[in-house]
Order: structure tokens, then sequence, then C-alpha cells
């Protein structure tokens, strides 16, 4: 038999066959749920009575999705900048699709903007666990932009058949920059 706090005034008990809370019995069900962040909690309560035929199928229901893997990377936009100006269009078209050379091209300062995606590209393959190369090359990643301004992670060729491997669902993308530094979290969700 073990306790955890629950609050300041009462104790969870849990054996084989019941759950006390604060000197009275309650249902499991009835604990999960207020154990459990309120964003994993069910909506209905059609879920609720499918989940109380068995423990196992009550835990599984409210596990959110899974993070198969995080990335963030960080890019001196200065020294990208020197990266830019030694090796020129050849240079950048090396690392970037050419629907992200022409978004980036059009801006004032395209340096942070290109920096940025850099680190988003740089980002998934560390969330990915590989690095360059097994999972997909430079172009094989494409950062986009939807009309509301969030950016979009695109994946194609070997990219994509990586991810599809792991199981990723879901691409979160955030980028940011400053004159000095651009950076760019990326988080691969399975499940």
């Amino acid at each position: 038999m073990g306790a955890a706090p629950v609050g300041p005034t009462g104790s969870v008990r849990v054996d084989e066959t019941t759950v006390t809370v604060d000197n009275r019995n309650t249902s499991p069900i009835r604990i999960i749920l207020q154990l459990l962040p309120r964003w994993t909690r069910p909506a209905s309560t059609a879920i609720k009575k499918k989940c109380k035929s068995e423990a196992r199928t009550r835990i599984a229901t409210y596990i959110p999705a899974m993070v198969i893997g995080t990335g963030l990377d960080l890019v001196s936009v200065p020294r990208f900048d020197r990266f830019r100006r030694r090796h020129e269009l050849r240079g950048l078209q090396r690392l970037f699709t050419s629907n992200e050379l022409d978004y980036c091209l059009r801006l004032v300062k395209p340096t942070p903007s290109l920096a940025a995606r850099f680190a988003a590209k740089e980002a998934f393959f560390k969330a990915a666990g590989t690095g360059l190369g097994r999972a997909g090359g430079w172009h094989d990643v494409e950062v986009l932009r939807l009309e509301s301004g969030r950016p979009l992670l695109c994946l194609h060729s070997r990219a994509a058949i990586y991810a599809q491997n792991l199981m990723v669902r879901k691409i979160h993308l955030t980028l940011s920059h400053t004159d000095e530094v651009a950076a760019a979290t990326v988080i691969l969700e399975g499940g």
C-alpha cells in the first residue's frame, strides 16, 4: 500500500482493489481525472463511461501525444551574413529551396530570416536524432510561411521517409531572430 499527498488536507492510498481519498473510498477513474492536467481529461462523459471497463484502458485513454524528439539550434546572424557575402547565391542555393530563397531575398534584411531557416533545418536534424545525411539533406527540409505568418516545416524525399518511419504525426516549429542571433526549435510529435 502506498500514499501520496493530494493537497494540504488529504492523501491518496492505493492497493490492488481500492482507492481511498481522505478516508473515503472512491473510484480509480475519479482519482486519475483529478491527478491529470485538465487538458488531458476527456471532453465527454461517453469517454469516461467507456474507460471504466479496465484500468489499463483508463490510463491509456488519457496519455497525451508522445514527443519523439526535440531540437534547438542557434545561428550567429553576422557569421551567416559573412557566409552569404562570401558564397553569394550559389552558397545559398546549396542550403535553401527556391521557395525559401524567393521569400527571404524579397525582405529588406534577408540574412536574419535565412539564418532562422538554417537553424530550423539543423533543429529538425537534432530532433530526428541523426544529423545531416541520414534523415535527408538541406533541400529535404523546407521552411514555409503560412499567410498568418506561422512557420511550417515541410519535409521532402529522405526526410519525409525518415519522419514516417519514426511515426511523426505533427511537427511544431518556432523561429525567432534578432540582428545578432537566430533561433529555431523543432518538436516531433508522434503517437
